[in-house]
């Protein structure tokens, strides 16, 4: 998706855009979103997460730690990675 801008409306239509065809007339469907910790989208206020429960009421927001642990198994490769060179060091 390549959007014009990165606020919580643009997001929300780039969102709804692929959402609504699926979902048709049955908005009890959709039950869950989730995205990243970053405000535009998780804002409790004004996030992505808040307009897109305005039209799908009975869906609930669960923050993704794909990213997190993403960041965390790329930590863990490079410490075993380390390790593998200790018996060389002399």
């Amino acid at each position: 998706m390549n959007s014009e801008k990165c606020d919580a409306d643009t997001l929300t239509r780039h969102i709804l855009s692929a959402v609504d065809p699926l979902i048709g007339n049955f908005p009890i469907k959709l039950i869950s979103q989730s995205y990243d910790g970053v405000a535009v989208m998780s804002g409790h206020n004004a996030g992505v997460q808040v307009k897109i429960k305005q039209r799908y009421p009975f869906t609930h927001y669960v923050h993704c730690y794909a990213h997190q642990l993403n960041l965390i198994m790329s930590q863990v490769r490079v410490f075993f990675g380390d390790l593998k060179d200790i018996p060389g060091f002399s």
